[in-house]
C-alpha cells in the first residue's frame, strides 16, 4: 500500500476520534442502561466479604420468594452475613 504523509495524518486522526467516541459512548451507554460496574478489589479478605454480601443477598432474595433452599445454603448465608456485620462493627469502632 502506497500513501503519502497527508493521508497518514488523517487516518491517525480518525481513528483517535473513533477511540475516543467508542470511550465515550460506552461509558455514556453503561450509565444509561443503569449497568452495575463491579469494582476492582484488591486482597482475598475483600474478596470474602464481597462473596458474603453477595451470597447473603440472593438467600435473601429467594427466601423472600418462597423458594426453598437447602438449609447448608441458609446457613452458610448466615454466617457470611454474620461475618459482614462483624466487620462493619470493627470499622465503625475504628472510626470513633
Amino acid at each position: 500500500m502506497s500513501t503519502n504523509q497527508n493521508d497518514l495524518v488523517k487516518l491517525v486522526v480518525t481513528g483517535a476520534v473513533c477511540l475516543v467516541a467508542a470511550f465515550v459512548g460506552g461509558h455514556y451507554l453503561t450509565v444509561m442502561a443503569r449497568v452495575p460496574v463491579m469494582p476492582t478489589i484488591r486482597g482475598p479478605w475483600l474478596t470474602e466479604i464481597r462473596e458474603d454480601i453477595v451470597n447473603a443477598t440472593l438467600v435473601a432474595i429467594l427466601l423472600n420468594k418462597g423458594i426453598v433452599v437447602q438449609g447448608t445454603t441458609v446457613a452458610a448465608a448466615r454466617r457470611g452475613w454474620e461475618s459482614v456485620q462483624v466487620a462493619a462493627t470493627a470499622v465503625g469502632d475504628i472510626r470513633g
